[in-house]
């Protein structure tokens, strides 16, 4: 199962992917026009909901799949975030950028540099300890 799910990852034209996101779409579309679908789905996500709301066991197995996935989602987007936030502050002139930051902030620059480097660090220790738990 892995397999195929891997495969379907990598190629966005893969058969099962595209029938998969027809038949979400169709979903869709039915969920917009006919009053009872929507009616009883609605009915269906606000039992979920209580469920989740009242089941400490439901709620421990969900926190459980969530932290997995942001997990997984952090590991494989971490490159690609990186190299967006590298190349956008790439193109930037740092001359230039710095005067029109000092001239729109004025003196309380200074202190927004410290508070900046202070945010920074702790944000950076967050983000180390949680690799670390990982």
């Amino acid at each position: 199962m892995r397999g195929v799910l891997a495969d379907m990852a990598d190629d966005p034209n893969h058969e099962l992917r595209l029938r998969i996101d027809a038949g979400l779409r169709s979903y869709a579309q039915r969920l917009q026009t006919n009053q009872r679908l929507a009616t009883r789905v609605e009915a269906v996500l606000a039992r979920a909901g209580e469920s989740l709301q009242s089941d400490s066991n439901l709620q421990n197995r969900v926190d459980g799949w969530l932290v997995a996935a942001v997990s997984l989602l952090a590991r494989h987007a971490q490159a690609e975030v990186a190299n967006v936030i590298g190349s956008t502050v790439a193109r930037w002139d740092a001359d230039d950028t710095s005067t029109r930051i000092e001239r729109r902030v004025g003196r309380d620059l200074q202190f927004i540099r410290i508070n900046g480097t202070l945010i920074g660090a702790l944000a950076g220790l967050a983000i180390h300890g949680v690799g670390q738990l990982l």
